[in-house]
């Protein structure tokens, strides 16, 4: 089988002891499956360069245990070597970087993932790098080009999505996810025997619920 898919809602903890809702839907995971990559005849050889070809580009990848959604903006503290490259690179304008869902319980990547936009850019003087980047568009793995080690990061070629627009009142989802995402927080922490919060960025984004006080 060349790709699997799976139900699942995944909380990592993370600094500061809160927890991250990555997903809560239909997740795709990649597993190495090349026969999606353009064919010569779809304007790609073997011994070309994977770079923009049409809606295909080859990437970096930076898998984590969350999901980036178009719009959202993550802070992110990059220390390890692989990725201090990748950002450093990114930065610099050589490569993208794509974040993709990472889910250790089966120790694999989601196959659709977020490009994510540097938008600030501070290095430390141990080499560290505190980056906040921004959520654009939305692409899918074709294959894995470059697998990674210690010192590099993985590269990938991928297909971008194209997502349509709605004008559609989204308001009553938006309230129907938080309060499923905080019920589930509160099984879980009764259930482990935690007291999981989420991070403020997280509760920034909650929207006004019925009978709450909100801003005209």
């Amino acid at each position: 089988c060349g790709r699997g898919a799976a139900w699942g809602l995944r909380m990592s903890d993370e600094e500061g002891g809160a927890a991250s809702w990555s997903s809560m839907q239909r997740v795709e995971y990649y597993y190495g499956d090349a026969s999606e990559v353009p064919s010569a005849e779809e304007g790609f050889s073997d011994g070309e360069e994977a770079t923009k070809i049409g809606r295909v580009e080859e990437i970096g990848l930076f898998p984590l245990g969350l999901v980036l959604n178009p719009g959202a903006s993550l802070p992110l503290h990059i220390f390890e070597m692989r990725y201090r490259h990748l950002f450093n690179t990114a930065w610099d304008g050589g490569v993208k970087v794509g974040m993709v869902m990472y889910d250790a319980e089966v120790s694999m990547f989601s196959r659709v993932g977020t490009i994510a936009k540097v938008a600030s850019f501070t290095p430390l003087s141990d080499g560290r790098i505190l980056t906040i980047n921004e959520g654009q568009e939305r692409f899918r793995v074709l294959k894995v080009t470059r697998e990674g080690s210690q010192m590099d990061y993985i590269k990938a070629l991928v297909e971008y999505l194209d997502d349509d627009d709605i004008d559609e009142d989204l308001s009553s989802l938006e309230v129907t996810v938080w309060t499923l995402l905080t019920q589930v927080l509160s099984l879980s922490n009764a259930l482990y025997g935690k007291s999981l919060d989420l991070k403020d960025r997280i509760k920034q984004l909650a929207p006004g619920l019925p009978g709450e006080a909100g801003e005209g």
